[in-house]
């Protein structure tokens, strides 16, 4: 394949790895999210041992790698901007209810829920583990992943993880539950998210 051929392909390539991001973002879908840096990594490797090879070493290639690394800087600033303007439009706050979330089910892989929380209340997260091998818990705000708010196991030793929290902003929060099982098996879980003082 000629070097130009190569460069297209590799640009189509971050193309797309950038807009799985920005959907699978905005759509929370987490399992996504995590296979994309795997995704990630391996076309980036196949592309350096491939540009690497001596017969594409015969033409000039500067103009390729520069126009390649422009392209990878603006789509980062692209997720970025993107992220930050999500993130300040979320300036309007609206009653959250006395019972933001109840939530059960069974997790095989990952599952998450996002609810609406007001500041000047104190909630009260109640984690319960019902059956299965277990889940790994995680909580922080939207739209990003970090910093982590509360985090947690429960399994069968510990099968209950209560959790108090007053919001510094209003906003949605991400609560993700991560199965133990690791597909294999499943976890049956309830979630209760409860305002006890305002």
């Amino acid at each position: 394949m000629e070097l130009w051929k190569l460069n297209t392909v590799f640009k189509l390539f971050l193309l797309s790895i950038a807009a799985f991001f920005l959907l699978s973002a905005f759509l929370h879908y987490t399992l996504v999210l995590h296979y994309l840096p795997v995704i990630l990594v391996i076309g980036v490797a196949l592309y350096i041992s491939t540009i690497t090879n001596p017969a594409l070493r015969k033409r000039p290639s500067r103009i390729y790698i520069l126009s390649t690394t422009i392209i990878s800087t603006a789509l980062v600033a692209s997720i970025v901007i993107v992220g930050y303007s999500t993130l300040s439009t979320t300036n309007s706050c609206h009653q959250a209810g006395t019972v933001p979330l109840d939530w059960a089910g069974n997790v095989i892989i990952d599952s998450e829920r996002h609810p609406y929380l007001d500041t000047g209340t104190t909630y009260q997260f109640n984690f319960n583990l019902l059956s299965g091998p277990g889940y790994r818990l995680r909580v922080t705000q939207d739209p990003f992943s970090t910093p982590v708010l509360h985090l947690a196991t429960l399994s069968g030793l510990t099968n209950l993880d209560q959790w108090n929290f007053a919001p510094a902003s209003c906003g949605t929060y991400w609560i993700e539950l991560l199965n133990l099982g690791f597909g294999t098996q499943q976890s049956s879980y309830h979630v209760t998210v409860t305002s006890i003082a305002s």
